[in-house]
C-alpha cells in the first residue's frame, strides 16, 4: 500500500525528502494513486493466481479491482523485450542517458526494504540481456563477469554495448534490465508505465466507464461470476458461467489482466463487443454493449432486522471514511439508540489508500495503538496511534474476513482484533503485508518499491501468513459485492456474526454491553 497525507482534500504521496539530487525532489505528487485499480470487468482477488491480482496493494480484490504490481511487471516484459520488439535505434549513449538506470538503483540501494545481494539480481540481468539479444551480437559482448568496477556498473557496461552495437533502443533495453532485477526483489516492485499510472489514478475515484461484471479466471479463461443489478452487463444478458472469449476481436486466453483491463475500459457511451460462451455449450454468441459510468461505492451498509449494522468495506478509497461515518449514522438515526452491534464485512477487501485504513480505525478506537511501519531505512519508521477524538461507544463489533481481504484491510482488522468489544471471525486473510512508496520517473513513468512492513497493532508480522480470525468459519458463503440488500441477512457468514452478537463464540465471552 502507499503513504499518503491529505493536502486540501486531494490525496498526495508521502513526501520522502531526498535533498539536492536531481529532480526527485519536487514532492509532493499530486497523484491519486491506490493499491488496486479498478475494472470495468471487476476481478475478485483470490481468482487464478494470489499473488498475481492482489499486489499494488498495495495491485488486485472485490467487486472491480485488481492489483497490479506482478502484472505491470508482465506488461513491461512484454513491451521491452525482444519478443515484443526492444526499439530499433542507432542513438548512442550520453551522459544522461543512464538518468533512469542510475536513479532507479539509487533509489533501490536506499529504500528498499530488506538487504539486497546485488551480485545475484545483477548478474541475472545481465544474462537475460544477453539471452535477448541477436547472436551475432551477444556473442561478442564483453563478458559480464570480467568487468571491473561492481555488478551496477558491469551492467551498464553490457547496456551501452548492446545500444552502441546491436541497434537497440537503450531506453527499453534499461527498462528490461531494471524490470529484470526489480521482479527478483519481490512482485510489488516496479516500473510504472503511463498507462497504469491512468489505471491507478482512476482506482482511487472508484468511478471509470465499463459494462460492471465480476469475473474469475480458470484456466487461462475469463468466466463471468455475476453481474451488477442495472449494469449493461446485466440489460445485456450475460449470466453466472459465460466464459468472455474475445474483446473487440482479441483473443483473452491467457492473457494478462492488465491488458484485459485496457481493453474494457473505455468512454461512457462507447461500444464494446464481446465474444461468449455459455457453460456446457459450444456456440459462442457476439454481444455489443455500450459503456456507461461505472461507480463502485466504497462503503455499502445495511440495517438488519435484528437491529444489528451491516457495514461493508468494498475497498479504502477516498471517500471510504466519510461513507463509513455516513452509513454509521444512518443506523444510530434508524432508531435514535445505538443498534446491537456492528458487522464490519472485510470479505474480499484488497486495501487501497493506507490513510483511509486509519482514519476508520480511528472511527472505532479512541486510545491504542493501529499499526507501526519498518523497514531497513529508518527514517521511513512510524508508528500510528488513535487520535482519542473517538466517542464510538463500546457495542460488539464482529470483523469478517478471508483470504481476500489483504493489505489496509488487515490493518484494520489487526488494529482491532484483540480489543474487549471485537471479534474476528471468517478465514485467514491474504497476508500483504508491505508498504510501497512511489517515486516520479522520466517520460513519464514512476518507480514503485517496497519501503517497509507494517505491523498489526501487537506487534505481529502477517506478511505472507496472514491475519489469524479469533472463530473460524466455513467457506460456504455469499459472494459479498454480489450480496443484494434482502439477501444480506441470508449470508451464511452475516448470520453467524450475528450469533456471534447475540451467543458469543466458542473462543470469546458473550458480548453483554448494552444488553
Amino acid at each position: 500500500m502507499y503513504l499518503w497525507e491529505t493536502r486540501s482534500g486531494l490525496p498526495t504521496v508521502h513526501p520522502f525528502s531526498l535533498g539536492d539530487r536531481g529532480v526527485l525532489r519536487h514532492f509532493p505528487i499530486k497523484w491519486s494513486q491506490i493499491s488496486c485499480p479498478t475494472l470495468g470487468l471487476g476481478n475478485p482477488p483470490y481468482a487464478g493466481s494470489q499473488l498475481t491480482k492482489l499486489i499494488l496493494c498495495s495491485l488486485f480484490s472485490s467487486l472491480m479491482f485488481i492489483a497490479s504490481g506482478l502484472l505491470q511487471l508482465q506488461a513491461s516484459d512484454r513491451l521491452f523485450t525482444a519478443a515484443a520488439g526492444i526499439t530499433s535505434s542507432t542513438h548512442r549513449p550520453g551522459a544522461d542517458s543512464f538518468e533512469l538506470y542510475d536513479t532507479v538503483i539509487r533509489l533501490m540501494r536506499e529504500y528498499y526494504v530488506d538487504k539486497i545481494d546485488e551480485n545475484k539480481l545483477f548478474a541475472d540481468s545481465a544474462a537475460a540481456l544477453q539471452f535477448i539479444l541477436p547472436p551475432e551480437c551477444g556473442e561478442k559482448a564483453p563478458a559480464y563477469g570480467e568487468i571491473a568496477g561492481g555488478p551496477a556498473k558491469a551492467l551498464k557496461q553490457l547496456l551501452s554495448y548492446a545500444s552502441k552495437n546491436c541497434g537497440s533502443e537503450l531506453e527499453s533495453l534499461i527498462v528490461f534490465s531494471l524490470n529484470r532485477i526489480l521482479a527478483r526483489l519481490d512482485p510489488n516492485t516496479s516500473i510504472l508505465d503511463p498507462q497504469t499510472l491512468r489505471e491507478i489514478k482512476i482506482g482511487a475515484t472508484g468511478k471509470f466507464g465499463g459494462i460492471g461484471m465480476v469475473v474469475d479466471q480458470k484456466e487461462g479463461d475469463y468466466v463471468v461470476v455475476g453481474a451488477f443489478d442495472g449494469s449493461p452487463a446485466q440489460k445485456a444478458g450475460i449470466k453466472a458461467g459465460d466464459i468472455v472469449l474475445q474483446i473487440d476481436g482479441h483473443e483473452l486466453h491467457d492473457l494478462p489482466l492488465i491488458d484485459v483491463l485496457r481493453k474494457v475500459r473505455g468512454s461512457a457511451g462507447s461500444i464494446m463487443t464481446l465474444k461468449l460462451q455459455a457453460p456446457g455449450s459450444d456456440q459462442a454468441r457476439l454481444l455489443k454493449i455500450k459503456r456507461r459510468i461505472i461507480h463502485v461505492p466504497p462503503v455499502r451498509s445495511a440495517l438488519l432486522d435484528s437491529n444489528i449494522g451491516y457495514l461493508r468495506l468494498v475497498n479504502f478509497q477516498e471517500t471510504s471514511m466519510k461513507e463509513t461515518v455516513k452509513a454509521l449514522n444512518g443506523f444510530w438515526n434508524a432508531h435514535g439508540e445505538a443498534p446491537a452491534g456492528i458487522i464490519l464485512d472485510l470479505r474480499d477487501n484488497p486495501g487501497g489508500l493506507f490513510g483511509e485504513a486509519i482514519q476508520i480505525a480511528n472511527i472505532f478506537m479512541n486510545s491504542g495503538r493501529i499499526t507501526s511501519i519498518e523497514g531497513r531505512n529508518a527514517k521511513l519508521n512510524k508508528e500510528f496511534s488513535a487520535t482519542g477524538k473517538s466517542n464510538f461507544p463500546d457495542i460488539p463489533i464482529v470483523v469478517l474476513i478471508n483470504k481476500g481481504s489483504a493489505s489496509a484491510s488487515e490493518i484494520l482488522a489487526g488494529a482491532l482484533q484483540g480489543r474487549s468489544n471485537v471479534v474476528v471471525a471468517g478465514r485467514r486473510s491474504f497476508g500483504k503485508a508491505s508498504v510501497q512508496a512511489v517515486f516520479p520517473l522520466k517520460n513519464g513513468m514512476a518507480f514503485r518499491i517496497t519501503t517497509a512492513h507494517y505491523y498489526t497493532a501487537d506487534g505481529r508480522n502477517i506478511d505472507k501468513r496472514g491475519l489469524e480470525p479469533d472463530i473460524e468459519l466455513t467457506d460456504d458463503y455469499t459472494r459479498p459485492e454480489l450480496l443484494k440488500p434482502n439477501e444480506i441477512e441470508h449470508d451464511a457468514w452475516v448470520k453467524e456474526a450475528c450469533e456471534i452478537i447475540f451467543t458469543g463464540g466458542a473462543d470469546k465471552p458473550v458480548f453483554d454491553t448494552l444488553f
